[in-house]
């Protein structure tokens, strides 16, 4: 059975959020990297703290450098080339996961039964669920908009609605609807009496009304 509560909760968007915090991570160590080669520049453009850097004048590539370069050949060369390599593998690998989404392409219906013998559990399009709760809110009197979308796992699915409703109408009715309806029939769909729900509803704009936005955390009692 489903229970409701009105705690307001900001939950992430679909996108994972180990992305997002491996994003801050990268993000702040590279901006860290780029600020001490800066400020060693600066240091040893302008001479600060007593020439720490060597004088300004100097050449940075020495004469003293250039022979242990050219001792050093040609595994040197060869280590720069494979730590470019490196690097280019790990900018692709983060261009892709940028792409990566939470969203489910197939579910996994557990149809055990103990009273027929060839049950079992069923591979299931996520978009056949996602598509009838859609279709079936957006049909609700006071909805303007409305996107549905299943993340987690396979085996134990979490169902992510947004709702754009009018600015006139009863969110208190209408938010009750989608859970006594809805999901119950979304639940009915899935053979479970689990479903883990995050319902945002957002007043849509009316002329100069500016929207306003309620999320939902729906917990499910068994």
């Amino acid at each position: 059975m489903t229970s409701a509560t009105g705690a307001t909760r900001v939950s992430a968007a679909p996108n994972t959020r180990r992305t997002a915090r491996g994003n801050r991570i990268g993000l702040a160590l590279l901006g860290l990297i780029l600020l001490i080669a800066g400020g060693a520049v600066v240091i040893r453009a302008t001479g600060l703290f007593g020439g720490l850097l060597g004088p300004a004048g100097d050449p940075v590539y020495s004469d003293a450098t250039a022979g242990w370069v050219h001792d050093q050949r040609p595994w040197l060369w060869l280590t720069i080339a494979a730590v470019g390599v490196l690097a280019a593998l790990l900018a692709v690998r983060w261009l892709l996961v940028q792409l990566r989404s939470d969203r489910l392409g197939r579910l996994m219906v557990d149809t055990d039964h103990r009273d027929v013998p060839a049950s079992g559990r069923a591979d299931v399009p996520a978009g056949v669920v996602t598509g009838a709760v859609g279709q079936e809110v957006d049909a609700y009197r006071g909805v303007q908009k409305i996107r549905v979308a299943l993340t987690g796992r396979p085996d134990q699915p979490e169902l992510r609605l947004t709702v754009t409703a009018d600015p006139d109408a009863d969110l208190s009715r209408l938010r009750r609807r989608i859970i006594d309806e809805a999901l119950a029939h979304a639940r009915t769909a899935l053979d479970t009496d689990r479903l883990t729900t995050h319902l945002q509803l957002i007043v849509g704009r009316r002329a100069r009304v500016k929207g306003n936005q309620i999320e939902t955390e729906i917990p499910v009692r068994s």
